[in-house]
């Protein structure tokens, strides 16, 4: 369980290898005040391709140590099917600060009771493999929302733009979508719906990486929530929807415009190379 500054030795490496400039985006509420107000939080990050989740992390990290999160405890969720294999386990538990996949009620409790401040998620989970690695992708599920509320921790959107170049994505003809089968269901139906393939690329250096950060306030309170599940659901994925709408419209605005770099009292948002 390591804090914001015991990681950045690593974390500023790969912002060096991978990300020539970091620039932060003039509507990017400001991180600093965020972090004093509000001691947990839940981080919703927008995938982009598959390997965006390293683009997203060099993102978070450095501007967590350049707006006095360095004593921040994070943990990551990610895809359970990486800690059932041998190697992979060991590598994600590293990067992700706990070594198991977690039930909703286990990072629930993490959140009320251990030392983890942050808990950062990526609603589009492995749907970031069936888009163009820039549009927002269907969410997985919205019960990050519910953890939001239920552990009283504000929910902070994440939003960064820059790594498109990342994967290729790839028209598949309908004559090919049968292929799919080989994928768990849920995977088949995406591509069946997306029709569209990202595959990944060697992660070169990038000219840009933007990057914004913006609480979200959800019109869902923790007592408005119904002890039926089914309706529970349903109340969660309407909040998820419009959240979905949110990081799109700004996904879309990063994109059509560079953003001026922060000099001065802003935390450097550049690298060499």
């Amino acid at each position: 369980m390591r804090t914001i500054e015991e990681l950045a030795l690593a974390s500023e490496l790969m912002k060096w290898a991978y990300v020539k400039k970091l620039t932060l985006h003039p509507d990017s509420e400001d991180l600093s005040a965020i972090l004093e107000q509000h001691p947990k939080l839940v981080v919703a990050m927008n995938h982009g391709p598959a390997l965006g989740a390293l683009a997203a992390a060099i993102a978070l990290m450095h501007a967590y140590l350049r707006s006095g999160g360095e004593e921040r405890v994070p943990f990551a969720l990610t895809w359970r099917g990486y800690y059932q294999v041998p190697v992979f386990k060991q590598l994600f538990t590293l990067l992700t600060q706990v070594d198991r996949a977690l039930s909703f009620n286990d990072v629930l409790r993490l959140m009320r009771a251990s030392r983890y401040t942050d808990c950062l998620i990526m609603p589009e989970g492995e749907n970031c493999s069936f888009g163009d690695g820039l549009n927002v992708q269907p969410f997985l599920s919205p019960r990050f929302i519910e953890l939001s509320l239920r552990a009283r921790a504000p929910l902070l959107l994440c939003l960064h733009q820059g790594a498109e170049s990342w994967a290729k994505a790839v028209r598949i003809p309908p004559w090919l979508l049968g292929v799919g089968r080989v994928l768990p269901r849920n995977m088949e139906l995406r591509l069946r719906d997306s029709r569209m393939l990202s595959i990944p690329c060697f992660p070169r250096k990038l000219s840009n990486l933007n990057v914004m950060f913006r609480l979200y306030h959800p019109r869902l309170s923790e007592k408005d929530l119904s002890d039926d599940v089914s309706i529970r659901m349903r109340q969660l994925w309407q909040e998820a929807w419009q959240i979905h709408a949110v990081m799109q419209s700004h996904i879309e605005n990063m994109a059509q415009a560079t953003a001026p770099s922060l000099h001065g009292n802003d935390y450097e948002l550049h690298s060499g190379g």
